[in-house]
């Protein structure tokens, strides 16, 4: 049926619809749409913000408290007078004088510097192409710069320090630990491997051996193994402020305490800034964190792990050391993190604008017997 004749055939009151006529996909036609992938129409933004995939953690730098350089080293009293003091019958003879056995320790400071440099023409372009911001880059160089240092501070005691500054698997070695054990990679420790400052500890057990658990295989930690070394460190008159430890040893650790109530185990709140950590939790700061006998637990990335096995766990007693002026273990700062930079094109030899980082400072630790240290863990 033609069209005309639907027409004519249709009611004479009928509606709109019964004009209409529906053949289905008979006409085609040809349609262009403007589509985003439509070349030259659109190119995506990802805009200046960088979300980083890697760990951001320098914990153990952030942890230690800051003191100013005042002196190249420091004093050690290592061992009381032999002579001094005597019990004697009435109107007896003094005994002979005596004095204390006093050592000089060198810790001079070390240098640690970052360099990065931004282009003239990237920082014409940036905000009006799509590109990375000024504000990422800068921040991502001191992030680095600062796990960089972070590293040091955690790396494992088998190295022989240069240049480098000293880290706290050094600081709590000891003569036992480098004659009975291997280092993490279960490789032998060799001639000066645990030796720091200006101290020699090869020759035998002295006042300058942190206290250590440490084991000729990897063994599951138990919690007499934290409690018997808090023990061995409150002997010479140490605390721990802290526990230092890893990821992985860290959830061990929670797994222990958290199952047996009688083991003291809370979260307590702790605050770290430039003077390390403190459990003062201030006005509504801080942050909360694992307890072990009243002590925070912090973790960090860096913490030397056994090849074969878990993180090492680390008692630090930062506390003020009751016959200095200074903490017993901190960082000595010859001079705070300073940013410099220079527009000299020419001194460059390039159209680009130079940043560099640099910190002079040292990890000092003025009382050994203090630290402790548990290792070689499954």
């Amino acid at each position: 049926m033609s069209m005309i004749e639907l027409f004519r055939n249709a009611p004479r009151n009928g509606k709109l619809e019964d004009l209409m006529a529906y053949y289905g996909d008979v006409v085609k036609k040809t349609e262009a749409p403007y589509l985003s992938t439509t070349t030259g129409l659109q190119n995506p933004v990802y805009g200046p913000n960088v979300f980083l995939q890697v760990a951001q953690d320098f914990n153990i730098f952030s942890l230690l408290p800051k003191f100013a350089y005042q002196s190249e080293g420091f004093r050690a009293q290592t061992a009381d007078a032999s002579d001094f003091f005597a019990f004697g019958t009435q109107a007896s003879a003094f005994p002979d004088s005596g004095i204390a056995t006093l050592a000089e320790i060198s810790v001079p400071i070390k240098e640690a510097k970052g360099k990065y440099s931004y282009s003239l023409l990237a920082q014409a372009t940036e905000g009006k192409d799509d590109t990375v911001g000024s504000s990422f880059i800068h921040a991502y160089a001191s992030n680095l710069y600062s796990r960089k240092i972070n590293e040091q501070l955690g790396a494992t005691n088998g190295t022989v320090i240069t240049t480098e500054n000293e880290g706290i698997d050094r600081i709590c070695g000891s003569y036992a630990e480098k004659t009975n054990a291997t280092q993490a990679d279960n490789g032998a420790y060799t001639t000066d491997d645990l030796d720091l400052y200006s101290l020699n500890r090869d020759a035998a057990a002295t006042w300058a051996d942190a206290s250590v658990d440490y084991a000729t295989t990897d063994r599951t930690l138990s919690i007499d193994m934290i409690k018997d070394r808090i023990h061995a460190v409150k002997q010479y008159g140490g605390k721990p402020t802290f526990l230092l430890t890893g990821f992985d040893t860290a959830g061990d650790i929670s797994g222990l305490v958290q199952t047996q109530e009688r083991y003291q185990s809370a979260d307590i709140k702790a605050s770290v800034s430039f003077n390390g950590v403190s459990t003062e939790a201030g006005i509504n700061a801080g942050m909360l964190v694992q307890s072990v006998y009243n002590t925070p637990v912090f973790e960090s990335q860096h913490v030397v792990q056994e090849t074969s096995g878990s993180s090492r766990i680390y008692g630090l007693d930062v506390s003020a050391d009751p016959m200095g002026q200074n903490v017993k273990l901190g960082i000595k700062l010859g001079m705070p993190t300073m940013k410099i930079s220079t527009s000299d094109y020419l001194a460059n030899d390039a159209s680009k604008d130079l940043f560099g980082l640099i910190t002079l400072f040292e990890t000092e630790c003025h009382h050994f017997r203090s630290q402790f240290k548990i290792r070689d863990l499954l």
